[in-house]
């Protein structure tokens, strides 16, 4: 008898050699990152983008989308995919982030203001609502009242990557650069390779080891 190939076998297993649109969107938001860190803005943008197409409601798609749109320059896109995201996942703290610094740089301190303290009054027991109100407070200038709000985070979470990262900017800001460089450290661990930390980390190595000042 002649050997027959079973073609209906080989059909079915087709499909399962084809990834899912869950694999698809993790590839392209991972592929996204990486050009992210090259600063391979438009190029990761697209990425994003392809990763949305797939999954209109992955809140991390869009939030790398409005992340790579903000880094490019394109504000409207960024802000639109930052409030779809949130609508999506309203606690996620570094899309809030984004967000309020969004505003912040476009001049609408006001409306970042408040999107920062409607958080806090919303969820006064997260870590990261009250990061982002000590950040806040140190972007208008007021160290004292920032470092209180940031040590509170930490002291509801001592992993709270945003007050990690704030507490090591206000630090800085106080020239005790020790301080910092342990903060930025631990920033790290939580969260390897967050951009912001390595970044002020990086820059922190380039400056020349010693002992805080005393006070």
């Amino acid at each position: 008898m002649r050997y027959e190939p079973c073609i209906l076998g080989a059909i079915l297993l087709i499909p399962s050699c084809a990834p899912s649109v869950p694999q698809q969107v993790q590839r392209f938001n991972s592929e996204g990152v990486a050009l992210l860190r090259q600063q391979e803005y438009a190029a990761a943008q697209q990425r994003f983008h392809e990763a949305v197409k797939l999954d209109p409601d992955d809140a991390l798609s869009l939030y790398n989308l409005a992340s790579a749109a903000h880094q490019n320059g394109d504000l409207a896109l960024a802000e639109q995919n930052y409030r779809n995201s949130l609508r999506r996942r309203p606690d996620y703290a570094p899309c809030r982030h984004g967000l309020a610094l969004l505003l912040f740089q476009s001049d609408r301190g006001e409306e970042a203001r408040g999107l920062v303290l409607s958080w806090l009054r919303e969820r006064p027991e997260l870590a990261d609502a009250h990061a982002e109100y000590g950040w806040l407070l140190r972007e208008e200038g007021d160290l004292p009242a920032a470092q209180d709000q940031l040590q509170k985070a930490l002291e509801m979470d001592p992993h709270c990557v945003r007050a990690l990262i704030e507490l090591g900017i206000v630090y800085e800001t106080y020239d005790y650069p020790e301080r910092a460089r342990s903060l930025y450290q631990r920033a790290l661990r939580a969260d390897p390779g967050q951009p912001e930390a390595l970044l002020r980390l990086t820059g922190l190595k380039r400056q020349p080891r010693g002992g805080d000042s005393s006070g």
